[in-house]
């Protein structure tokens, strides 16, 4: 169900958006963007709720420093060593 708000917001904001790419009077125009950036911050929440339902609100965040002196090399990334 979620999904499908999200992709309702989203087309919406898209038509908002086209909507003003068609419209001479300026007023209408800022109206017009206005309510696609409300269905943009819509959408963005949505999908925000979505990811913490999938994820049960989990936030893993890795933070390692490396450093390498002058004229040495590093490797940034998964390291694993041995058999697996």
């Amino acid at each position: 169900m979620m999904s499908h708000q999200i992709a309702a917001a989203h087309n919406q904001a898209m038509t908002m958006l086209s909507r003003d790419n068609l419209e001479a009077d300026s007023a209408h125009q800022l109206r017009l963007s206005a309510l696609a950036s409300k269905w943009t911050a819509t959408s963005l929440g949505a999908t925000l709720t979505l990811q913490k339902l999938k994820t049960g609100g989990e936030q893993r965040v890795l933070v390692q420093h490396v450093n390498v002196n002058k004229g040495g090399q590093a490797v940034i990334g998964d390291v694993r060593t041995g058999a697996q």
